[in-house]
């Protein structure tokens, strides 16, 4: 993933694929999400909780964008019911004591309206030198928002279409080099938008990526998951994850990495060195695709999870959330509804990665160096007050 457009290096997210997509937004231990009352809610490493709400009487349908750094501390962003993009300014200061529904939550909400009267329809995406951010809007163009985090609203530049009669059908990637960053095309093709000009005075452009692997029977789905500034990963209508390599100016299709135990994805999410992914229903397992293990720990702790190798990489498998939600049932595990978002870790593992249940609980497997072993350690809601997530 890319650090050039994150606060740190500590830049995360999230998507569901029940009900609406949503995404996570998170930096360092602080997460956002849009929970199913259409409010923004976050959740701190400390195990504390804060509810944003949502702007005017309109709930929040889209999860929350790229976060933004600015004076006045982090901007995150989220699209209503009515396809507006609003921005929600200092929302790593949540007001002491304010209702999720407050006034003085209802005031801070900053609307930026819609690209040429359009409504979005994905999530924010692409965030560029913390002062362009990138929407796809119902007809299938790209729309960039300027802004300047000055409490008034941005103006609207029309990117277009990758292609004449290709509509996006994807959120934006995040950027790369805060230059270029990648969608999915109605026909499954990949596509890169980069600026080859300057900030001062850009030029756009368009590039074709093709379908992956050249077979016609893999259209690319989902958003595209950068994985540090030289490749991309994409889940195509099959289920399988394959990646985009960098080659000298461009991009190529690198390798097709299958289905983790032949269990179809249903939605990834990148780290800086790996790929988390989530298998489809029935099986929904949280699986990784990392690099190979070198220290003797990083051994222990694959050894003692289901894996195996290929290209060059492993996948292993986190399973089931063994959890028994229902007492009223014989069920003793969650099915995790949720791809992965990666949060600084309490142990030596360096980060954990985040996902719901099906109760809406967020959980997250953790390595205990003391036993060798995996567990499954239960988070909690992100709003008490709200209860499930979806």
């Amino acid at each position: 993933m890319n650090v050039d457009t994150r606060v740190g290096s500590k830049y995360y997210w999230l998507s569901t694929f029940l009900g609406r997509d949503k995404l996570l937004r998170g930096v360092e231990s602080l997460l956002f999400t849009v929970d199913r009352f259409g409010d923004l809610a976050g959740k701190g490493g400390n195990d504390t909780n804060a509810c944003f709400g949502h702007p005017g009487s309109t709930p929040l349908v889209s999860s929350p964008g790229a976060p933004a750094p600015s004076s006045k501390g982090l901007s995150i962003f989220a699209v209503n019911e009515d396809g507006h993009l609003f921005e929600r300014p200092s929302a790593d200061k949540p007001i002491e004591g304010e209702p999720k529904n407050g006034p003085n939550n209802k005031a801070a909400w900053i609307d930026h309206g819609r690209p040429d009267n359009k409504q979005i329809v994905h999530p924010p995406g692409a965030l560029i030198n913390n002062s362009s951010l990138f929407v796809v809007v119902e007809d299938g163009r790209l729309f960039e928002l300027k802004w300047l985090c000055n409490q008034t609203p941005g103006t609207w530049v029309d990117h277009g279409r990758p292609s004449p009669g290709v509509m996006i059908i994807s959120a934006p990637s995040e950027a790369i080099y805060n230059s270029e960053f990648f969608v999915v095309g109605d026909n499954g093709r990949v596509y890169r938008h980069q600026n080859t000009g300057s900030q001062a005075d850009p030029a756009w452009t368009w590039k074709d990526l093709n379908l992956p692997l050249s077979d016609d029977k893999m259209r690319a789905i989902n958003i595209p998951q950068v994985v540090g500034p030289d490749s991309v990963f994409v889940v195509t209508d099959t289920g399988r994850l394959v990646d985009l390599e960098r080659a000298g100016t461009g991009w190529t299709w690198a390798n097709d990495y299958g289905q983790p135990f032949y269990q179809p994805v249903i939605s990834a999410t990148a780290t800086s060195d790996s790929v988390y992914a989530t298998t489809d229903y029935p099986d929904s397992h949280l699986t990784q695709l990392r690099p190979l293990p070198t220290p003797a720990d990083e051994l222990d702790q694959v050894e003692a999870l289901r894996h195996t190798t290929v290209a060059k990489k492993l996948w292993v498998d986190y399973g089931y959330i063994p959890f028994k939600w229902n007492p009223a049932s014989n069920d003793n595990y969650v099915n995790v509804v949720t791809s992965a978002g990666i949060m600084t870790a309490p142990s030596s593992q360096g980060h954990m990665a985040l996902v719901f249940g099906k109760d809406g609980e967020a959980f997250a497997p953790l390595w205990d160096d003391s036993s060798k072993k995996w567990y499954w350690e239960n988070l909690g809601y992100f709003c008490s007050d709200n209860g499930y997530f979806f």
